[in-house]
């Protein structure tokens, strides 16, 4: 096998006018524009909209490279393109040899006869795809609404990441670029176009069956194939057939090391590397019995996932493509945002159905960090065409996309889509004719679901999210009895915090509140005079509709007016983290009725304001913080109930082994007077929730306005806080606190020593224009009770630097 890598410097070329710009591949046409200094940023203020004009010219991609005289000595030379986007014309040296209508599919064409020894050319034109999305819909008949998130229509005709037209939270960048493997490969043994494993579990073995799909354009009788599984080997010669050949070999693991998802337990991997004629392919396999559990029982019917036999809560968040501009992704980001999801105690991430499968950079590290991977088909939140063409189109993405992903023991399940069924009430066209889109929906599933049942007989696959499952694919997918559901009552419905408490889903798959970015963000895209959350482009990068309205009428609701622009994105984040603690654990309360939470959404595509808890630069929001104490393995909770400041207090737990803990109820007023403390001595035996005692505040001596609750739960080394008020933050008796601090270097970190006079609340840490994270924040500070805070920063800094930029906010300030 000889490869030829095409990565590296192209020429890029506009079409219209032939003006040529230096470009990276793997990237595309924005960031080369941006790095040529020949576009401004596109995230900055509102320059999206004056770099629209590129979406609607054809851009070329065009390099030289070197082709040895024995590349054409082989029996096959291809090249293979892994994700072109999207819609493109291919040539070497001025002959056609193949186009592109699908990013998301691996396309291999047949080049030997237009290669030369020496130097060759080769040119991608990409065409404009606002102008093919026309010609597409026109050619339908029938109107297929597009999303109004959409700044592009018809964009569901189209198989390209979907929120590059825009969305309620990203930017409109209609990139065209090359990602993902572009090489020429040659080779007369046959080519490997795809390894794959199915596993079968037994007590004490696991039997795994290897295939080697391979290709070969003429018969060979005799190859060399060497398979290598952990320690074991098999060594043989194989037949292959003109065109494809998959060759079959079996191991057995007595004893094996299984995989396990994060906060379960070790995520081995065994190596698994296949050799034929010359060619090398290797991955790494966990080894894991995986079901998807849905039994009927007394409110519906069960969704859990059970791995090796254990029973698993769902946490986590859901996944959006890491920039706008593909050229900006690297390893360190994935490594970065995937790192930052696992200090959480994630263990699940959803790959949203509009925006993209993953590079293989991405399944790597959560195979390694144990998280969970609800993947999504590419599909969201409109009708799709289930015409012949596009139906055979998605048939051969998904079997690649499977073919690609399966092997991974950290996917989860197969997803149809993200809320298109939901979507046929959103539009005028899909109201009036429901039964027809219904029926194009069914026709796209059963090729989505061919796909897996034919090339990972062992996963699972889900009609679309949310869904009331296989069984009921049309029902209003909102079912709180069965399925998963996305509860969007408290954002989009205007409900209050509270509502939370009320929902009882069985999987929760989306759920959120917005935040503004905080002002290390604000301040990489807005100049000094547009430093308000009125400002025209604080408006602009705020995509969700009456987003900047909502965050401002429930801070009427919650909390006192924000007397500056900085207290108001501080404050925004704030009511933020509460939001979603309060979903989380009122949803990790309900176990095992409910058996996931993935919050809305873990990162962002570009600076704007959003659902995120990471921000565009990677900066934690308050909600992340406040996600590592409620996702945590154990969690002492105030479930409140109906009757006015009575609840329960219990005792949350994920952990597969039993825990003994103390669990410190104190009740105190707001000038750090303790009026009653009592402790529980704790066991819990396993996985659920253990209520410890009932609590009514109306039996206390003073008004429940005046005093709060601190849950301390301490176990080994392990201490776990958890506050809660019987009122609105707005309607306590919450007083101006004095908070000190100074910063040590201790042992080569850096610390924060903080204390207070009176109670501090959702005590923020913060270090303008010095990236790194806290070792905890957004926190109740008590007087007597110091903190000690650990800084971890991204760079080189001290705690002179350190000291002089760090900022403490807390409720107690104004």
């Amino acid at each position: 096998m000889i490869e030829i890598d095409l990565h590296g410097i192209w020429q890029l070329i506009r079409a219209d006018t032939g003006e040529i710009t230096a470009a990276k591949v793997p990237g595309d046409n924005y960031s080369a524009l941006y790095a040529a200094g020949k576009i401004e940023d596109p995230y900055y203020g509102t320059n999206e909209e004056a770099v629209q004009w590129i979406r609607e010219v054809d851009w070329i991609f065009r390099r030289e490279f070197e082709v040895p005289g024995t590349v054409l000595s082989h029996t096959s030379v291809v090249l293979t393109c892994e994700s072109f986007d999207t819609i493109t014309g291919i040539t070497i040296n001025g002959c056609p040899v193949g186009r592109t209508e699908n990013m998301f599919r691996r396309y291999i064409f047949d080049v030997k006869g237009v290669l030369k020894a020496g130097t060759n050319t080769i040119e991608i034109r990409f065409f404009s795809v606002p102008g093919f999305a026309r010609e597409r819909s026109a050619s339908f008949g029938r109107p297929f609404p597009s999303t109004k998130n959409s700044k592009v229509p018809h964009i569901n005709f189209v198989r390209k990441i979907q929120c590059h037209a825009g969305w309620d939270w990203g930017i409109c960048l209609l990139v065209s670029g090359i990602y993902g493997e572009c090489s020429i490969r040659a080779t007369s043994a046959g080519r490997i176009d795809y390894v794959t494993t199915v596993q079968h579990h037994e007590p004490g073995h696991c039997r795994i069956a290897v295939t080697v799909e391979a290709y070969s354009p003429v018969r060979i009788k005799k190859v060399p194939l060497e398979i290598i599984l952990g320690g074991a080997r098999i060594e043989r010669e194989v037949s292959l057939g003109a065109g494809i050949t998959n060759v079959r070999e079996e191991f057995h693991i007595r004893d094996p090391i299984l995989w396990w998802p994060h906060g379960e337990g070790a995520q081995h991997l065994y190596g698994l590397t296949v050799s034929l004629g010359g060619q090398r392919v290797g991955k790494r396999i966990g080894l894991r019995k995986l079901e998807l559990i849905r039994e009927a029982d007394g409110t519906g019917r069960s969704m859990m996932a059970r791995i090796n036999g254990r029973n698993i809560f769902c946490k986590g968040a859901n996944w959006i493509p890491v920039d706008a501009m593909p050229g900006r992704i690297t390893e360190n980001r994935y490594e970065y945002l995937l790192g930052c999801a696992a200090a959480a105690h994630m263990n699940t991430l959803r790959v949203w159905g509009g925006g993209q499968y993953e590079s293989d950079i991405f399944y790597r590290l959560c195979d390694e960090k144990g998280i969970l991977v609800w993947q999504d088909f590419m599909f969201a939140c409109m009708p799709y065409p289930a015409t012949g063409e596009f139906l055979a189109d998605v048939g051969e993405e998904a079997v690649h996309q499977v073919k690609r992903l399966k092997d991974h023991p950290s996917i989860l399940l197969w997803c149809g889509n993200n809320e298109v069924l939901e979507s046929f009430q959103w539009y005028e066209e899909t109201k009036r004719n429901t039964k027809f889109y219904q029926d194009q929906l069914l026709k796209l599933n059963k090729v989505l679901e061919k796909a897996v049942a034919v090339f990972d007989p062992d996963g699972i696959f889900w009609p679309g999210s949310p869904s009331n499952g296989p069984e009921h694919p049309l029902d209003p997918p909102q079912d709180q009895t069965t399925g998963d559901i996305h509860f969007w009552n408290v954002w989009h419905g205007g409900e209050p915090f509270e509502s939370y408490a009320e929902a009882k889903p069985r999987f929760c798959s989306e759920f959120g509140f917005q935040s503004f970015p905080s002002i290390d963000c604000v301040k990489s895209f807005a100049p000094e005079d547009q430093r308000d959350i009125l400002s025209p482009v604080l408006t602009f990068h705020q995509r969700s509709p009456r987003g900047n309205d909502i965050i401002r009428e429930t801070f009427d609701i919650y909390f006192k007016p924000p007397r500056t622009f900085e207290r108001a994105l501080w404050l925004s984040q704030v009511q933020q983290a509460v939001a979603v603690k309060t979903a989380v654990e009122s949803f990790r309360s309900l176990r095992p009725h409910c058996m996931g939470a993935l919050y809305w959404q873990l990162n962002d595509i570009w600076p704007v304001s959003s659902w995120s808890s990471l921000e565009y630069n990677g900066k934690w929001k308050l909600l992340h913080y406040m996600a590592r104490r409620f996702f945590a393995p154990v969690v002492p909770v105030f479930a409140a109930r109906h009757i006015p400041d009575a609840g329960e207090l219990l005792i949350l737990s994920d952990c597969p082994f039993p825990v003994s803990m103390s669990l410190t109820v104190s009740l105190y007023d707001f000038s750090g007077k303790c009026l009653h403390e009592e402790t529980h001595d704790i066991t819990i035996e396993g996985p659920g929730t253990e209520s410890v005692t009932d609590l009514d505040a109306r039996l206390l001596p003073d008004k429940p306005e005046n005093i709060f609750l601190v849950l301390t739960l301490t176990g080994g080394e392990k201490t776990i806080e958890n506050t809660f008020m019987f009122r609105p933050f707005k309607d306590c008796s919450i007083r101006k606190a004095a908070v000190d601090f100074s910063v040590v270097e201790e042992k080569e970190a850096i610390v924060v020593d903080l204390s207070t006079d009176v109670p501090a609340f959702f005590v923020s840490l913060d270090a303008e224009g010095i990236p790194g994270v806290f070792g905890d924040n957004c926190f109740t500070l008590l007087p007597g009770r110091g903190k000690r805070i650990a800084f971890h920063p991204a760079g080189k800094t001290n705690a002179g630097i350190l000291g002089k930029a760090l900022r403490v906010e807390h409720l107690g300030t104004d």
